[in-house]
C-alpha cells in the first residue's frame, strides 16, 4: 500500500485541525478577551519576577565587590517592626453618669435623690 510522505500527512492533519477549530470558533470567541488579559498579566508577573531576580543577583555581586553592611536601608520597613498602638479602654457604662445631649437624665430616671424611707 502506498503511503504519503510525512510532510504531506502533517499538512493534511494541520488543515483538518484548523477546520475543526473554525467550527468551534463561535464558542471560543467569548474566551479570547479573557485569554488575552490573562496572558498579558502572566507575562507582566514573569517580567517583574525576572527583574527582581536580576536585581538580587546584582546586589550579591556588588556586595562582594565592596563591603556593604548587612543593615536594611532606612526606608525599608517590615511588618514585625511596626508597633500597633493599643486601643484605649472603653469607659464603663455607668447609668448614674448617663445624660442626654441636653444634660437631662434619660427618660424614666430622675437625678433627684429620694429621701430614705419615702416611696413615690
Amino acid at each position: 500500500m502506498f503511503q504519503f510522505p510525512g510532510p504531506i500527512r502533517a499538512t493534511v492533519g494541520l488543515v483538518a485541525t484548523a477546520a475543526e477549530s473554525l467550527r468551534k470558533s463561535p464558542e471560543k470567541l467569548i474566551e479570547i478577551p479573557m485569554l488575552a488579559v490573562s496572558t498579558a498579566l502572566q507575562a507582566s508577573i514573569r517580567t517583574q519576577q525576572r527583574y527582581a531576580q536580576l536585581t538580587v543577583r546584582g546586589d550579591e555581586i556588588l556586595g562582594r565587590l565592596r563591603s556593604v553592611p548587612e543593615t536594611p536601608p532606612t526606608w525599608a520597613t517590615f511588618d514585625d517592626e511596626i508597633a500597633v498602638p493599643a486601643k484605649p479602654p472603653r469607659p464603663k457604662n455607668n447609668r448614674k453618669t448617663l445624660k442626654n445631649a441636653n444634660g437631662s437624665a434619660p427618660a424614666g430616671e430622675s437625678t433627684a435623690k429620694k429621701a430614705p424611707g419615702k416611696t413615690a
